[in-house]
């Protein structure tokens, strides 16, 4: 009888530390739909809120309430998915992921951006958190700055490519920056992270001096292409030029001019191929040689 009571006692203990451990996340995760909800509508109102004020209170709630959220064990895990305001993006082997999002103003004369990185670990199921802080109005020369958390060139990421350079493993990301009401800027970063340690820019876009990072700035009255085609390997865009010849380096006046460029991935750097055939893929360029800046590749 001593015996069968000790295993019974046994039981019930195991028992309710499985329930306790798979209750947990439930819990968790109960919470999280509490602040998703609290953030779809700030998310909103970001948007589409009727005058800067209302916009710029909201981002200050939606920010800590993000940030809030973020720090609660588990979170990793949560989708934030009818926060349709944030674009989120996940390393495949789940090692971080990336959350940006911005606050337009109602006139459309400046925009603010914001972020944070998650990194998770899943041996012990934690997961850390770093902001990212915008100060893409003060850095010189971003094309080839490398750059950290603290001192990120701000935008809204919308695609994560893998890559590796030797042992090394890091990530593509095209990103958009809406400049304010005349430009709007495309961009394709580099994001390393390793631990603690983040870092945006490598220069791996070669050309006679190799960039970190590329941008093109154009017309915001107009739309620019810029993807990766995930069968190829290959990351194709607009190629921009001035409306006018006498507008060259007045970016607000750019737009693309109907031919396509590429970069391909080879041995740890993007190539150019310049002025692509998209329409038929056994001619991929012309003789007309190309550097990634000309045209427009700056601010």
């Amino acid at each position: 009888m001593k015996k069968n009571s000790c295993l019974a006692i046994v039981f019930a203990m195991m028992n309710l530390l499985g329930y306790s451990q798979e209750s947990k996340p439930k819990y968790v995760f109960i919470e999280l739909n509490h602040y998703s909800d609290t953030l779809k509508k700030l998310g909103h109102d970001i948007l589409y809120g009727e005058t800067d004020s209302i916009r710029i209170s909201c981002k200050e709630k939606f920010n800590e309430a993000m940030e809030k959220a973020l720090n609660y064990e588990a979170s990793f895990l949560y989708p934030f998915d009818s926060v349709k305001n944030v674009s989120i993006l996940t390393a495949p082997d789940n090692s971080f992921r990336i959350l940006t999002w911005y606050l337009p103003t109602v006139s459309g004369s400046s925009n603010s951006f914001y972020g944070y990185i998650q990194t998770y670990n899943k041996r012990k199921n934690t997961s850390k958190l770093f902001p990212l802080i915008d100060k893409s109005d003060t850095i010189t020369n971003p094309q080839i700055r490398k750059l950290n958390t603290d001192c990120w060139y701000g935008q809204v990421y919308y695609k994560m490519i893998p890559c590796k350079k030797g042992g090394r493993k890091f990530y593509t990301m095209l990103g958009c920056r809406w400049m304010d009401k005349t430009k709007t800027q495309k961009i394709i970063d580099v994001v390393s992270v390793s631990g603690d340690k983040i870092t945006f820019g490598l220069p791996i876009f070669k050309q006679k001096k190799p960039l970190s990072r590329m941008l093109f700035t154009y017309s915001a009255q107009v739309v620019m292409s810029l993807k990766y085609n995930e069968s190829n390997k290959i990351i194709t865009y607009d190629h921009l030029q001035p409306s006018d010849p006498n507008m060259v380096g007045q970016y607000e006046f750019y737009g693309p001019d109907g031919s396509y460029d590429e970069l391909i991935f080879k041995k740890g750097n993007w190539i150019l191929k310049a002025d692509v055939d998209v329409r038929n893929p056994k001619d991929k360029t012309s003789t007309k040689p190309r550097t990634p800046t000309e045209g427009n590749n700056g601010r």
